[in-house]
């Protein structure tokens, strides 16, 4: 069964009081480091950009994601007993399709990823961890799992 995933919430900034309280209290503009790159301070992957070469990789703690979906029961207890991920759902039918709320700081993404993306778990989490993984991946975050290869199997991959 095709099940849906998308990104819930993103990290966002007020960059004219983040950038105006660093000047003030740092003498240095978080922005920097984006100019040197060619990147726009406009979405999260520039947020987080600015608060690691500020703050360093401690920063990670502060950074929160959450992605709304579709999947069944036996997916989301998979997800429950491998991760710490906070989650909260919802029975859509009879045939056991639920709606739900999976979250978590960046920390608990780093950790939970491998578990959704292993071969000891179903295809339909796998298919889960992929999908959100690609997410992650694309908000510039793919460094976390770098230490990892994609092991491919038809449309899904489990990292080793």
């Amino acid at each position: 069964m095709e099940y849906e995933l998308l990104p819930l919430t993103l990290q966002t900034v007020n960059w004219e009081q983040y950038i105006k309280i660093c000047l003030d209290r740092l003498d240095s503009s978080p922005t920097r480091c984006l100019d040197n790159i060619g990147m726009e301070p406009k979405d999260s992957k520039a947020y987080y950009t600015t608060l690691v070469n500020m703050f360093g990789d401690d920063s990670i703690k502060h950074l929160y994601y959450s992605f709304l979906g579709t999947t069944s029961m036996d997916t989301l207890l998979e997800v429950s007993n491998f991760t710490d991920l906070k989650m909260t759902n919802k029975e859509l039918d009879e045939r056991g399709s639920f709606i739900f709320i999976l979250s978590g700081t960046l920390c608990q993404w780093i950790t939970a990823i491998p578990s959704l993306c292993s071969s000891g778990v179903r295809k339909d989490t796998k298919q889960l961890g992929n999908r959100c993984l690609g997410f992650l991946e694309m908000f510039g975050l793919k460094k976390y799992w770098s230490n990892y290869e994609k092991v491919y199997s038809k449309d899904l991959f489990i990292l080793k």
